[in-house]
């Protein structure tokens, strides 16, 4: 069965919209609150669990800002995605990343954390996935 979430807003936001919830902030956000015990590691986020989720509000972004997720958004929908922990060394990822991190103001100290944090979160499901098979 595959839930889904409806997101209200116009439809020229869609693929800005995407690239913000494909950065590795959002990964941060689903390993934070996403629901374990699926087996093998899975990772399932239910619709209740996106509602918390914080979303960047389009027309708070300049033009140029959602005109440089949206090219980087397509530049990855052009490829095969990789595990996270290999994603996240991608320049054309990175870059996506930095827009969104840009936009929050994250010192690079900050932006690193987040790539740790995204790492060892998806490292210690998967660990405690495999010792539990």
């Amino acid at each position: 069965v595959i839930d889904h979430i409806e997101i209200h807003l116009p439809e020229k936001y869609t693929r800005m919209m995407a690239g913000v919830m494909n950065s590795s902030l959002y990964g941060l956000f689903r390993e934070i609150i996403g629901r374990l015990g699926l087996g093998q590691g899975t990772l399932k986020v239910e619709v209740m669990d996106w509602k918390i989720f914080p979303v960047l509000s389009p027309t708070s972004l300049s033009q140029e800002t959602i005109h440089n997720i949206e090219t980087l958004t397509q530049i990855l929908w052009n490829r095969k995605i990789l595990k996270i922990t290999d994603e996240i060394h991608q320049s054309d990822h990175k870059d996506l990343d930095d827009c969104i991190f840009d936009i929050l103001k994250l010192s690079k100290t900050e932006r690193e954390a987040v790539y740790e944090a995204v790492i060892d979160m998806v490292e210690a499901r998967l660990k405690k996935a495999s010792s539990l098979e």
